[in-house]
C-alpha cells in the first residue's frame, strides 16, 4: 500500500482500520486508488493488478524452491498463479493435511497472504 498510496495515505488508512471505521477506510482507499490511477493515466483496476503482480513477483523470488503455496484471505488468485515460478505448487486441502501431519516443514514466505511450505 505504501508504494501506491504513499506514507501519509497509508498511515491514514491504517488509522481508520485500527479505529474499526471499515466503511470509511474502504471509501478512503477507493478515493486514493482513483487519484493515483488518474495521475498515472491508468484505470484503477489495472493499477491495482500491476501492484499485486509486482508484490507476488517479489514474494516468489524470495521463496525456496520447490515450494507449496496456500492462499490467504487477501490473495488475488489469478495474479498469484500467473506470476508463480514453475517450481511453486498450489496446495489442496489434502496436501495441506499431509504436510501438517509431518511430511513437510514450514517455511517463511508471506506477503499478500501467501505462505510457503517446503517439500
Amino acid at each position: 500500500m505504501g508504494k501506491l498510496y504513499g506514507a501519509e495515505g497509508t498511515a491514514r488508512w491504517i488509522e481508520l482500520r485500527t479505529a474499526r471505521r471499515f466503511e470509511e477506510a474502504r471509501a478512503f482507499s477507493r478515493t486514493l486508488l482513483a487519484e493515483v490511477a488518474a495521475a498515472r493515466d491508468l484505470d484503477p483496476k489495472e493499477l491495482l493488478a500491476e501492484a499485486i503482480r509486482a508484490n507476488y513477483e517479489a514474494v516468489f523470488a524470495a521463496m525456496p524452491t520447490p515450494a507449496w503455496c496456500t492462499y490467504g484471505n487477501v490473495d488475488a488468485r489469478s495474479s498469484g498463479r500467473t506470476t508463480c515460478p514453475k517450481a511453486c505448487r498450489w496446495s489442496t486441502a489434502a496436501s495441506r493435511r499431509s504436510t501438517a501431519s509431518g511430511s513437510g516443514s514450514s517455511a517463511a514466505g508471506s506477503a499478500a497472504g501467501a505462505a510457503a511450505i517446503r517439500t
